[in-house]
């Protein structure tokens, strides 16, 4: 029988970044074919599942497609933590634990979310 990998390659967008508790927070994600490395668009169910450590807190979201393979789903995350972030995508054989989870953390306070310094606050780092 023949092999076959991962059908789709994910890469999360929000790697580094820090998102404020009880706020709205846009998480994306970049789908790419694993051999072609090409993006992967207009998929209609991406689904993205985050967790809370042990798990007493869950929520199921469905990601829309942004263009270009990027895809978002937003989510306000209750309280302060790490958070387990997985996505699935039914139409691609893809299973939740079929790629490789993402953790993200969670924090009182502003975020770092998709803010990029102003280049007064580059030259005064």
């Amino acid at each position: 029988f023949p092999t076959h990998g991962p059908a789709l390659t994910i890469e999360p967008l929000f790697q580094n970044h820090t998102f404020a508790a009880g706020v709205p927070s846009s998480l994306r994600f970049k789908m790419t074919h694993p051999l072609t490395r090409q993006a992967v668009t207009n998929l209609t169910d991406v689904q993205v599942l985050f967790i809370e450590p042990p798990g007493t807190w869950q929520q199921r979201k469905v990601a829309t497609h942004l263009g270009d393979g990027v895809y978002a789903v937003l989510e306000r995350f209750p309280h302060p933590g790490q958070y387990t972030v997985m996505v699935q995508v039914p139409s691609q054989r893809l299973r939740y634990n079929d790629s490789p989870p993402a953790t993200l953390s969670v924090a009182n306070g502003s975020t770092t979310e998709e803010t990029p310094p102003s280049p007064t606050q580059r030259e005064a780092r």
